[in-house]
């Protein structure tokens, strides 16, 4: 019984404070017409004391976000300010990506830059080479990558193709990467 009686003494007082914190914000809002940046730190707070996502807030609490930038100049500040040092992105090394490339290639693993679904990796081999085509280029493996051809080598496999007598409108299921191509090129 005890037990109870304090869990909601306790809950009474910290929706008290909270009450209180909110009046006084809004009271500050009306005088000076922004927020000020200890009521932003106090949101912060008491967002995370809630268990709301911080990383949100420009979409949930545009209130709290707008003042924040103003000033802290950027909302990862203002998330410091308040206690809460946000998390840079981890990311692979460069002989980390190279190495996850030959494993993928090993495995026989599609080593194109959609089949794989690790954006950390993505990301980190744009850091160090500058994109995903040019590290698995880097070693030797361009000719496993998709090709992209021009529009003339399009036009030029489809003459290849009719005058070995196949028909066209047969090219969707006789070759489909040559079809792809001639849809990308030239549409439907």
């Amino acid at each position: 019984m005890r037990e109870a009686f304090l869990s909601k003494l306790v809950f009474q007082t910290f929706s008290g404070y909270v009450a209180s914190q909110f009046k006084k914000m809004q009271t500050d809002i009306r005088g000076s017409g922004r927020v000020k940046w200890k009521h932003v730190i106090q949101a912060i707070r008491d967002r995370h004391h809630r268990g709301e996502s911080l990383l949100r807030t420009k979409r949930e609490d545009r209130v709290f976000y707008e003042p924040g930038k103003h000033w802290f100049r950027t909302w990862s500040a203002a998330l410091e300010a308040a206690g809460h040092p946000t998390s840079k992105r981890e990311s692979y090394t460069a002989d980390q990506v190279l190495l996850r490339i030959i494993d993928l290639y090993e495995r026989e693993k599609p080593i194109t830059f959609a089949s794989h679904g690790d954006d950390k990796l993505c990301r980190s081999a744009k850091k160090h080479i500058g994109g995903w085509r040019r590290e698995v280029e880097s070693l030797g493996l361009g000719n496993e990558l998709r090709k992209s051809r021009t529009d003339r080598q399009v036009l030029e496999a489809i003459w290849v193709r009719r005058a070995e007598g196949h028909l066209l409108f047969r090219a969707y299921e006789e070759d489909p990467s040559r079809f792809r191509a001639a849809s990308k090129h030239f549409g439907d």
